[in-house]
């Protein structure tokens, strides 16, 4: 199974251009973001140390459904999976200290993952705010956000197929230039293996 990360902050575009593929390919297996099927309960977190376990649920979780899709597809060596966030995310919303704690290998993490592609908010607070209205899931603000990012980027920044995003206006475009990339992957992918 080729398993690749779909990565950003919060209202970068990644969901939704796992729909936008989805809908144009059936080529792939699609694991939705699991902290929003969690908050669509109706969980809400009010103190640091929820929201850390939060995290830590959302981290096994993950991992539990990753090693789902790839036991059903052992012997499908080129099935696609397209996860919406990958166990690394999990990490990036806590403290080092979680890292420590839940003895999380970082690089180990991220390595599992054979492309990753992030997908980079707009340097605009006004445009971020009106990308976020809609999403229902999100509380954080365009400050925290933009930590967000630096933290995703300093975590997933070193997997040897990152492929960065970078925000435009025309959604479609940056759909194109991701999904150009994912199949350029790909491409390589297949001819090596």
């Amino acid at each position: 199974m080729i398993k690749i990360a779909i990565t950003g902050a919060p209202c970068s575009g990644k969901t939704e251009f796992i729909r936008w593929v989805n809908n144009s390919s059936s080529d792939f297996i699609v694991l939705p973001e699991i902290a929003s099927i969690t908050k669509s309960t109706g969980l809400k977190f009010k103190t640091e140390i929820e929201r850390t376990q939060f995290q830590k649920v959302v981290f096994g979780l993950q991992k539990d459904f990753e090693k789902q899709i790839a036991d059903v597809t052992i012997c499908e060596e080129q099935i696609v999976t397209l996860c919406d966030r990958g166990t690394v995310d999990a990490v990036a919303y806590c403290q080092d200290s979680f890292i420590r704690e839940n003895n999380i290998d970082v690089i180990y993490e991220a390595a599992s993952y054979d492309m990753v592609i992030f997908f980079k908010l707009p340097e605009n607070e006004r445009v971020y705010d009106e990308l976020c209205k809609e999403n229902i899931y999100r509380d954080e603000d365009y400050v925290t956000s933009k930590h967000l990012e630096q933290r995703l980027l300093s975590l997933w920044g070193y997997h040897k197929n990152l492929v960065t995003i970078p925000f435009m206006k025309n959604a479609v475009e940056k759909y194109e230039l991701a999904h150009d990339a994912l199949l350029e992957f790909l491409e390589k992918h297949r001819r090596l293996y």
